[in-house]
């Protein structure tokens, strides 16, 4: 029943691309409590060479929190693309002028062959329908040597999620969404990249009321799915344990990096 339930909303809000409906209606809360990774961002910095001359685009890129990052601490010149208007609007207000954000999808990137030195995506991959579709159009917009990294989760790293605990019914949504990790460095192999690898990240962090209220807000976009009363007892829950002791959440990634 419950992998029934999935594929009907999978085929309702999902199917084909991130669409752009279901982050309209939440762009108003999104981003009030949920908090970008740092570390995650200065993982993919110490990787690739970034400078005030590389170009950057970021794929997904919501409200925007990672393409500023990567303008403040590179000087690059950026661009994200989402298909959400509403996320959209309020990356630009956060973007100043030096970030161009732009409406689009992964699948169909508006921009001419060999343009950027880095294609970004994170936590973006399981919200694309046509997967090796992104993967192709990412090499087509790569220049030559130049590097793309996919952040993503696998499936072991889905079931420890610090947040199953309080909702457990999000292991099997998640891994209803997610493709396996061989899946992506196949596709993305076949899109022409070389030099596929893996590389597991944590970054272990104290539970704070920033992220209580992410969580209230239900900004990360499983929740929606989870039933209302497992949600509310969930919540009920954290809410409860982190005012009881210091809770520490285990966010862990699994970045894939391709060349051109």
């Amino acid at each position: 029943m419950l992998a029934v339930l999935v594929g009907q909303w999978w085929n309702g809000h999902y199917r084909g691309c991130m669409t752009a409906t279901d982050y309209d209606s939440c762009a108003t809360r999104y981003g009030k409590g949920r908090r970008p990774s740092e570390r995650l961002i200065r993982k993919l910095l110490a990787r690739v060479r970034v400078g005030s001359q590389s170009c950057v685009l970021d794929i997904g890129c919501g409200t925007g929190d990672y393409s500023v990052l990567v303008f403040r601490w590179t000087g690059a010149k950026v661009l994200g693309i989402d298909p959400s208007r509403g996320m959209l609007a309020k990356a630009r207000v956060k973007g100043w002028d030096q970030v161009r954000f732009l409406q689009g999808r992964a699948e169909e990137l508006p921009f001419r062959d060999q343009r950027f030195d880095l294609l970004f995506s994170i936590d973006v991959v399981h919200h694309v329908g046509d997967r090796l579709r992104m993967f192709t159009e990412a090499f087509r917009v790569l220049k030559v040597a130049a590097v793309v990294c996919t952040v993503t989760e696998s499936r072991e790293q889905l079931c420890r999620r610090f947040m199953a605990r309080y909702f457990p019914s999000i292991v099997a949504l998640n891994l209803a969404r997610f493709s396996e990790v061989s899946k992506l460095v196949n596709w993305m192999r076949s899109s022409g990249f070389r030099d596929v690898e893996t590389e597991a990240f944590v970054s272990c962090e104290a539970v704070t009321a920033h992220y209580v209220n992410a969580v209230r807000l239900k900004e990360y976009s499983v929740l929606e799915l989870v039933p209302d009363e497992e949600f509310r007892s969930g919540l009920r829950r954290l809410k409860e344990d982190l005012g009881q002791r210091r809770l520490i959440r285990e966010d862990w990634h699994t970045l894939i990096w391709g060349s051109r």
